[in-house]
Parts: structure tokens; sequence; C-alpha cells
């Protein structure tokens, strides 16, 4: 394959700087067209906001789709998500909904000043403001609802984030109860015929865990997986990236080594590792392998193994149990999955709950289970890496 691909590590990318995932993005733009939505709940850095630009870059390209991208990572208040989302509708659906929603009844006085300020194009607000709309999501939310029903092109909702802007709601002092109404508003959306697509770095069952949210709230999307390459794959990408950086010197043999030493072949993980065989002028299959268990490897120790110990840590009393599933897993990869609920037991955890928690585990991306043997393994090979190293 001849192909140059621009290296990029960072946030992102779509077009060019992306590396072609044709199975994905058939399945995930199959999916929105045809009315559907999609969940990519998974690790950091292993291409979800990549797959979810790509897929929204090649649904703009139709004039029959209009696309609005709300990213909800950080301290994103409830106006800010107002405020984002009306900045994206289409100009004279956005107008139109403000309208509709100053002439909602029963909304206390604030809260229409609120929306008048919108429509003054004073966007912004303060806290009572955050709360308002909050509290009164469910009656705006039938609003926006019917104005984006009636728009003349179809209107796709991409949320990156999702389960953070729910936890860091409730960790602001919003109820759980108001939550759900908010995730029940979304699920009414799909319902009604709104194509979206939600993402995040955890998944929202072990939110909806911690916090007694409805379990149901997300069950109607199609979940997506993002593996790593194959490994074909992944040396035509390295081939590419070498073209790239203007490695005339690289080879399948050091294509073979990154396979072998990377923490495992996720695009990313392939930029960043020919990154510093670039800067380290790595030419021999050893010195790729030093080159990688460097700075490289630190970093993943740092930050994308640290992912993971936090993630486990928010099982809070489950984390035992947790663990005995990785444990056990880990001494007999792979394993059938009436084994580790067996071994779960032993900790006293009941049968319900440990389904729930394998469930978690899985779309946590510790672990992933066949359908059909009903085997599991660990979802990623770094996974297995950072149990292993860390336990």
């Amino acid at each position: 394959m001849n192909q140059k691909l621009e290296p990029h590590y960072g946030a992102g990318v779509d077009g060019a700087k992306f590396w072609p995932r044709p199975k994905l993005t058939k399945k995930t733009l199959r999916t929105l067209r045809s009315g559907g939505s999609i969940a990519l709940f998974g690790p950091r850095r292993t291409g979800k906001s990549s797959v979810m630009k790509e897929t929204k870059r090649l649904l703009s390209e139709d004039n029959k789709f209009h696309v609005i991208e709300l990213n909800l990572e950080g301290r994103v208040s409830m106006t800010a998500f107002v405020t984002r989302l009306l900045k994206q509708l289409p100009e004279q659906t956005g107008k139109s909904l403000l309208q509709r929603w100053t002439q909602l009844p029963f909304l206390p006085e604030a809260l229409t000043e609120a929306i008048k300020r919108f429509s003054d194009g004073k966007a912004g607000g303060d806290k009572a403001d955050d709360s308002l709309f909050m509290e009164f999501w469910a009656q705006l939310a039938e609003a926006v609802e019917k104005q984006v029903l009636e728009s003349d092109k179809t209107i796709v909702f991409f949320f990156d984030e999702l389960p953070y802007f729910c936890d860091n709601q409730i960790e602001a002092g919003v109820t759980p109860d108001t939550i759900d109404t908010f995730l029940a508003t979304l699920r009414r959306w799909r319902q009604a015929g709104i194509p979206m697509a939600i993402a995040g770095s955890i998944g929202i069952r072990e939110i909806a865990r911690q916090h007694e949210l409805e379990m149901d709230h997300l069950n109607d999307l199609v979940s997506v997986t993002i593996p790593p390459l194959e490994d074909d794959d992944a040396k035509d990408m390295l081939r590419a990236l070498a073209a790239g950086f203007e490695l005339d010197w690289w080879s399948d043999e050091l294509a073979d080594a990154v396979i072998a030493t990377t923490a495992d072949t996720f695009p990313s993980f392939l930029q960043r590792a020919m990154i510093e065989i670039e800067s380290e002028d790595a030419r021999t299959p050893e010195a790729v392998a030093v080159a990688l268990k460097g700075t490289y490897r630190r970093e993943f120790e740092i930050s994308f193994f640290e992912q993971f110990s936090k993630r486990l840590k928010h099982y809070g009393d489950e984390e035992p149990t947790a663990r005995k599933i990785l444990s056990t897993l880990a001494a007999r990869n792979p394993c059938d999955v009436g084994a580790l609920a067996e071994a779960a037991k032993e900790t006293g955890m009941d049968d319900d709950a440990i389904q729930n928690l394998l469930i978690a585990l899985e779309q946590d991306a510790f672990i992933a289970t066949d359908p059909e043997t009903r085997e599991a393994v660990f979802a990623y090979k770094v996974v297995e890496t950072w149990w292993r190293s860390r336990p």
C-alpha cells in the first residue's frame, strides 16, 4: 500500500489524518443514516473521538443531514450545554426553538428571562440558571424534540463524554433523579427518530450503579467496539507514517519490532511510537525496542495505566469483587464466564449483582466476552499489561 499519513498525536482526527477504519465507519454511518443510534465506550486513546469525528465528517457531506457535536468533557455546566446546543442548530431551527421555549407554560420567570437572553444573543448564565435549565429540562427537551423533527434536515446529535457529564452534574449537586430525567429525555429523542452517537471514556452502567440511576437509559443503542488494528493493517499504517516522517530506511522488520513492543496497535499508540522512533533515530529492531521502553513506556504507565487504576476505584464496594474477577482471568486467560462468576461468588456478591458487574467490566473495557463460546479475555493487550504490572 503506497500511502503517506501525516504524523499526529493528540486530539481526535478526521479526513486525511484519519487512518481508515472501514468496518467501523460503515457500521456507524449505516446505523445513523437509518435513524438508529450508537454507543462507543472505551479507554482514552483508543480512537473513539477519531471514529466519531470521521463519522461526523462523512455524514456532513450528505446534504440531508445536519450534525451537532457536543463535547461534554470537563466541568460543562447545564447552561453551557444549552448554549452549545443552540449555537449548532440550524439558524432558523434555533430561533424557532427559543420562541417555542418562551411560550411554554408554567416556566418560572427567571428561566424565561434566561431564555430571552439567548434570544438577544447574550449566552451565558450563573448557577441559578444551571439549576433552572436542569430542573425544567423535561419540558425544554420536549420542545427541542418537536422543533428538531420539524427541520428540513435530519439532525444527528454527537455526545462525547456523556457519562462524565452526568457524573460531574451529580458531583455539582444535581440529584440522581434529575439526571435520570435528563437521560430519559435523550432516550425519548431517539425513540422519536432523532439519531444519536454517544461516546465515553467510562461506561454509563458504572455511573448508573454508583448513583443508583436507571440502568436502561442507553440499552437501545448499537454498541460499537473500537478494536486495535490487525497486524497487517498496523504494518500498513506504520509504513504510511514512515513516509510521512520521510524515513527512507523504514522496513517491515522494524514494523514487526514496533508491533511486538508497543503497548497495543491502536492508531494513536502507533503514532506515538513513531514519534519516539523518529526522534531516537531507531534504525534496528533492537533500537526500536529500547526506544519504546523509555519515555514511551513511562508515558503509558503514568497516563494510560492510571486511567484503569482510577476506573477500578470507581467501583467502590464492588472493587474487591472486580479484582477477584480480573485475578481469576489473569490466571487462566481466556476463561469461561461461568468460572469468573463462580470466583466472584466467593466475595459474597449475589448472582444479579455479579452479572451487572461483569457487564460493567466489559463496558469499561477491562474484559471482552465471546457471545458464542462465553469465554472471556482481557479486552486489550494493554489492559492485561496494566493488570499484571499493577495489580
